[in-house]
């Protein structure tokens, strides 16, 4: 049998503007160039069986990105990592792999949840609030212009503050309310 592996990953900010399928080229041509064959699906125009969990927007870092990828040839985890870690672009890098279970469910449908981190620069020094607030919130990838980061703070204090926060999502199946609130 094949083996299958789980990692977490981290998105850092040296590649937070790369799209979600250049990242998957990167991961792709890390396999290939560290020497591990990944499992492929498809013959007359296969594609590799490696599957990030959940996608991140453009314009955002993650310390914890979950991939799935099915080997050929049989290889211990750490050393699956190791070679990965060395053939990586830099900002992207293994934390930890695991072998999957065999007929374990895909990795996606295994995740329920994710927590956000808001980092917002406050750039006037003088505004001793201002200040404060920027010490548990920092911006990036740029400033936020002076004179507003007290609204963003008070906007996401507003947000943290109610018990619901109902949005519409639209998938193919059509519309439904959640509520981003646990």
């Amino acid at each position: 049998m094949m083996p299958k592996f789980r990692a977490r990953f981290e998105r850092q900010a040296a590649v937070m503007w790369i799209s979600h399928l250049n990242i998957m080229k990167a991961l792709q041509q890390a396999l290939r160039r560290s020497g591990l064959v990944a499992a492929t699906r498809g013959t007359f125009n296969p594609h590799v069986k490696l599957a990030v969990a959940v996608p991140l927007p453009v314009g955002v870092t993650s310390e914890a990105e979950y991939l799935e990828v099915e080997l050929v040839e049989p290889v211990k985890g750490e050393e699956f990592k190791e070679r990965m870690n060395r053939n990586l672009p830099p900002g992207l890098k293994l934390l930890a792999v695991s072998e999957a279970p065999a007929g374990a469910p895909p990795l996606a449908s295994r995740i329920n949840g994710a927590d956000y981190v808001l980092k917002v620069r406050a750039e006037s020094a003088g505004d001793a609030k201002a200040t404060e607030a920027a010490d548990t919130v920092q911006a990036s990838p740029g400033p936020i212009p002076a004179g507003s980061e007290r609204f963003w703070v008070e906007v996401v204090r507003d947000l943290l503050g109610r018990e619901s926060l109902r949005v519409v999502r639209n998938t193919p199946r059509g519309s439904r309310e959640i509520d981003l609130r646990p």
